[in-house]
């Protein structure tokens, strides 16, 4: 027997039973299932947990499923309707992508700040609510409309079942709330009110970017990869900050083949950037544009090493000469022979299989 939190009164307001008390019931008070509309009973007693239930020797037509998508619709209905009526906000949490462009024209380089959040408003935009209305060729849960702009968004309710790949891929709008118990649906309310996001997934949003100068010189927060390549094949990587580009460019341009400046984007659980793992990736970058890269990690002969007395600066065990040595002996090595799997674009470890120990 399914035992209901929520059920509709005869006004169809939709009632919590943890808010009810016999007190308040008469005779006449009635309550109706969410779903199919059956006749409900309250159970108020006060050892078992209170519920709503079907009368004795009913046929139940709905399910679990059905309820939970039914009090989705409700309570999101009820909440946008409320809002509109009372001019109060339902609000939309979003996060703008921030660019720097200070060092684009000096560096030809672009930095990617952290995400900022902010919310907006839905009922300033969509100020008609419509349930289970014919658009087109679909029928979302909700429709929020703007009928002036004809602009619109889908809210889809989904316990099992979610939007389909036809409906994602219309290019409308559609905010998918993720239900899968009572809570889920309440969780709708302190959605609106901007606390919680992890009950929606998005398709066909904008992403919002603001590109401009975020920083000023001397005061810039990134530290940028700087990685050369010699004209013998050796590979060299630093860690530089903003007042340190300048003269490292001069120092390399006379004795370097192929470089490049980038921002560190990503950094580790510690807030540092994991030299190593960039490192090999720009190696098997220079390599797949050509570039007469000679280094370790991309010949077939390569393990890491994890001896016992493992000595600074040489990370790699040679399978073929039986040494430990760091990443640039291949430049002057004759047996050096690149391995294809090693450069391609989701090369980023360093080969684990027969490593030295």
């Amino acid at each position: 027997m399914i035992k209901y939190r929520y059920a509709l009164d005869s006004a169809d307001n939709l009632i919590d039973i943890n808010n009810l008390e016999r007190a308040e019931l008469t005779k006449s008070t009635k309550f109706y299932s969410v779903d199919f509309k059956d006749e409900l009973i309250p159970r108020l007693g006060k050892i078992k947990r209170k519920h709503f239930a079907h009368k004795p020797n009913i046929v139940i037509i709905g399910n679990g499923e059905t309820y939970l998508h039914a009090l989705g619709k409700k309570i999101f209905y009820d909440e946008y309707s409320l809002c509109l009526r009372n001019k109060t906000p339902f609000y939309l949490n979003y996060s703008t992508q921030k660019h720097c462009d200070r060092l684009q024209k000096e560096f030809n380089i672009t930095c990617q700040l952290d995400e900022e959040k902010s919310q907006y408003d839905l009922t300033k935009y969509f100020t008609h609510i419509l349930i289970e209305k014919r658009d087109n060729d679909f029928i979302p849960d909700i429709l929020l409309f703007n009928s002036e702009k004809k602009e619109k968004i889908y809210i889809e309710i989904a316990v099992t079942h979610f939007s389909s790949d036809k409906k994602k891929h219309s290019g409308h709008r559609i905010i998918e709330f993720l239900i899968s118990t009572e809570e889920d649906a309440q969780n709708i309310i302190k959605f609106k009110n901007g606390d919680i996001d992890n009950i929606a997934r998005y398709y066909n949003f904008k992403q919002h970017q603001i590109t401009k100068h975020f920083c000023t010189k001397g005061n810039c927060c990134k530290q940028f990869n700087f990685f050369s390549v010699t004209e013998n094949g050796k590979c060299n990587l630093e860690i530089l900050k903003e007042h340190e580009i300048p003269i490292t460019l001069t120092k390399y341009k006379s004795n370097s083949t192929w470089h490049t400046l980038e921002p560190i984007e990503h950094l580790n659980k510690s807030g540092v950037s994991d030299i190593g793992f960039d490192f090999i990736n720009y190696v098997s970058r220079a390599y797949r544009e050509n570039i007469n890269v000679k280094n370790c990690y991309i010949c077939r002969y390569h393990a890491k090493n994890k001896s016992w007395n493992f000595v600074e600066g040489e990370p790699i065990f040679c399978k073929f000469k039986k040494i430990t040595c760091s990443s640039n002996y291949a430049a002057n090595c004759q047996f050096f022979k690149v391995e294809e799997s090693y450069v391609s674009p989701n090369t980023n470890i360093i080969k684990e299989d027969s490593e030295h120990k």
